[in-house]
């Protein structure tokens, strides 16, 4: 895998550079920023050093930027009822979160103590959880956030700045190899806490597949506010951040403790964590139930996590996305589980027709496998990838030996 070293995507050149700002962060202390790591609509990520240690630091975005190719989405399902209607709308509010510094600073907490959770499942930790204030250093030039003034202070997580890069930047024959080389290990240690945000953007590894770390974890956060005044709605919302290209079937699913089940958030009302079941699509979509017959058990990955893990894989196989360009009127932005998922909390059954068109498909022979758009793929990278996207594992030694054989075949 040397050959890996010269297979590396560039990084786009605006986003890295020196800064030179050095920011006190409470309680941390003062930490010098080096460069810009990613700029994002929720959140940017700098790369800086405190007391000789090299750290990445989280913040919500300081300047009002246009979403990114493949960028994490805020998806929203609300649903107001009163004495004699219900109603629902399944939305991307990511720009409205963008402009809530309060629901992003919650965001942020909740990422941190999911990471935390982990209890270093994932070869990632929290170094600290503090704020800074902006208006005391410039991290980028150009426009001003409004909210950055004097004594508004801003959340950031800080992280490690782990050696490797994300997967994205591998091209897709270096993925064909590493993503079944690491799979055991991903299995473990999704097993141990569901992620609901997997993507090549999320997977920092090495050049040999020999570590990863699993950074940026997906977050559900709900709110139940009473009847809104000269309205009579009960109104109650569900916010997902994840991304829809790699959870395009199954809704994301998290494990919280009870104990963090709530807290107030400003305009955002009162929030809690949703405690998502991870087998809704089993549950709720009887079209669906003898197609994923995939059952979850204590120390396994989560439905939507594990078919994320499909879709990484068979685009690296095969160039495209499992889906996208096979079903009429798909809808890239938003996933047909936000549409279930609302319809759920309305207690109907699924209106999309896409449901049952995916159901037919699914159920008469499912995914096309990737080496009908490659050739070089292998019968045995055929049999892992489908049995990642069509959940048919029975057990993990399964994976093991068909991530082990795929592995092989490629080096015969």
């Amino acid at each position: 895998m040397a050959t890996n070293q010269r297979r590396l995507r560039r990084p786009p050149s605006e986003l890295g550079g020196p800064v030179g700002t050095e920011l006190v962060v409470d309680p941390l202390g003062a930490v010098r920023v080096t460069a810009c790591l990613h700029r994002g609509v929720l959140f940017d990520v700098y790369g800086g050093e405190h007391r000789g240690r090299a750290v990445a630091l989280k913040t919500p975005a300081l300047l009002r930027r246009e979403r990114g190719e493949g960028e994490d989405r805020a998806f929203c399902s609300l649903v107001h009822s009163n004495e004699t209607n219900v109603f629902g709308a399944r939305e991307d509010r990511t720009e409205l979160v963008a402009a809530d510094l309060e629901l992003r600073a919650r965001l942020l907490t909740v990422e941190a103590q999911r990471i935390r959770d982990t209890e270093g499942a994932w070869n990632h930790e929290v170094i600290a959880l503090g704020v800074w204030d902006p208006s005391a250093g410039v991290l980028e030039g150009g426009p001003r956030d409004p909210l950055a003034e004097p004594g508004r202070h801003r959340p950031v997580m800080v992280m490690p700045l782990h050696p490797g890069v994300p997967l994205e930047r591998f091209d897709a024959r270096a993925r064909r190899e590493l993503l079944p080389r690491m799979l055991p290990a991903l299995w473990d240690a999704l097993g141990r806490a569901p992620h609901g945000d997997l993507s090549p953007r999320n997977l920092i590894c090495d050049l040999e597949g020999q570590r990863f770390v699993l950074v940026d974890p997906g977050v559900v956060l709900s709110s139940s506010r009473e009847r809104r005044e000269g309205f009579g709605l009960d109104e109650s919302l569900t916010l997902f951040t994840t991304n829809a290209e790699y959870y395009p079937l199954c809704c994301p699913s998290f494990d919280f403790p009870p104990e963090s089940s709530s807290w107030s958030s400003g305009s955002a009302g009162l929030l809690r964590f949703h405690l998502c079941n991870p087998m809704q699509m089993k549950e709720d979509v009887q079209e669906l139930e003898a197609v994923f017959p995939y059952e979850l058990r204590p120390g396994w990955p989560t439905p939507s996590d594990l078919q994320a893990l499909g879709v990484m894989l068979y685009t690296a196989l095969a160039g495209r996305h499992p889906l996208y360009g096979t079903m009429q009127g798909w809808d890239r932005p938003r996933p047909i589980w936000l549409e279930r998922f609302t319809d759920a909390d309305l207690g109907r059954p699924p209106k999309d027709p896409r449901w049952r068109e995916l159901a037919r498909m699914v159920a008469a022979g499912g995914f096309a496998p990737p080496s009908r758009f490659d050739a070089s793929v292998t019968p045995q990278e055929d049999a892992l990838c489908l049995a990642l996207l069509g959940l048919r594992v029975s057990e993990r030694e399964q994976v093991v030996a068909l991530a082990r054989e795929a592995s092989a075949q490629q080096h015969e």
